[in-house]
């Protein structure tokens, strides 16, 4: 009797698993579908709440991206302002014509945000490049940048804060990195 009772439970639990799994996919497509018929914001709030990578993620990032409301995985948006453009994954200002990237995964100093400009790829473009610090000043807004942004930015001469507009240099006076956060420009 135990030779047949382990492969029997076994195969339940792999039957079960398979038949959560399914569920759990046929769930999102389903959730996916009411929330582009409904359109509304607060559907595509509930949507990224439950599948924050489900097929509709990234529409539903975007919709809350438009609206200035913060994505619930943890992504902060910038409050909704006339001025504010919404630039999680990359964006056009429409006043300079600059392209922005999506913001670099971490912080780093000037001299290796030069590089990582350099070889990025992303949109179909492989020619970005560092902005200097009067192109990143093209985004300032107040205490933050046009998307939103706030803190430190690198530039090609070291960094600028948007929050009080001040400049550092790479390092600072006790040879300390002055580190910030990278959007390339093309």
């Amino acid at each position: 009797m135990k030779k047949f009772f382990v492969p029997l439970f076994l195969f339940v639990t792999f039957f079960s698993i398979t038949l959560f799994a399914a569920a759990e996919e046929n769930a999102d497509t389903q959730a996916c579908n009411y929330a582009r018929r409904s359109n509304d914001v607060k559907v595509w709030e509930a949507y990224l709440r439950k599948f924050p990578k489900g097929t509709c993620a990234f529409i539903a990032e975007t919709e809350l991206e438009k609206h200035g409301i913060a994505i619930p995985n943890g992504q902060a948006v910038a409050p909704s302002a006339p001025d504010i453009i919404p630039c999680a994954r990359g964006c056009t200002d429409p006043e300079t014509g600059y392209m922005w990237s999506a913001l670099a995964p971490s912080t780093m100093i000037s001299f290796k945000a030069i590089d990582y400009c350099e070889n990025l790829k992303e949109g179909g473009y492989s020619d970005w490049r560092l902005p200097t610090r009067n192109i990143l000043k093209t985004i300032s807004y107040g205490m933050k940048s046009k998307f939103g942004d706030t803190g430190r930015f690198c530039h090609t001469e070291g960094v600028l804060n948007f929050e009080n507009g001040n400049s550092y240099a790479p390092y600072n006076s006790y040879g300390w990195e002055n580190k910030g956060s990278v959007r390339c420009v093309r």
